[in-house]
């Protein structure tokens, strides 16, 4: 039996609603926010950040690439090669600046790791 593969349009789209529901729970209840848990979802979106770099390159020279055969029959080749070389490079300067706030974020949880070992932990309910 084939199982269709989602898109890449579809998996990107997933990840940002998973973000979504990242982003009204972290509003929901501030108190439910442990310094543990600051430091997991701190160290999880991290690691998420870390991955767009390589992604953004990679959705990039598909673009290049894609514009090239796409030149050949268009006739304003060389409006298109420019404006998907322009957009490419915006592609990878978003690469670069999620690679300065993968580190940024990973500077944090070092720094909240401190903080994880000694703040109190939460008395479980029995």
């Amino acid at each position: 039996m084939y199982t269709r593969q989602p898109t890449t349009a579809e998996l990107a789209c997933t990840a940002r609603d998973m973000v979504e529901q990242l982003e009204r729970a972290t509003g929901q209840d501030p108190r439910a926010l442990t310094v543990s848990r600051v430091h997991d979802t701190t160290g999880a979106l991290a690691e998420l950040v870390e991955m767009l770099p390589l992604i953004l390159e990679r959705l990039a020279e598909a673009l290049e690439m894609r514009a090239g055969e796409s030149a050949s029959q268009s006739d304003d080749a060389e409006g298109l090669r420019a404006a998907a070389f322009a957009a490419s490079g915006a592609l990878r300067t978003g690469g670069q600046s999620s690679h300065t706030l993968a580190r940024q974020l990973d500077q944090s949880c070092a720094q909240m790791k401190g903080v994880v070992d000694k703040a109190p932990q939460p008395r479980s309910r029995a």
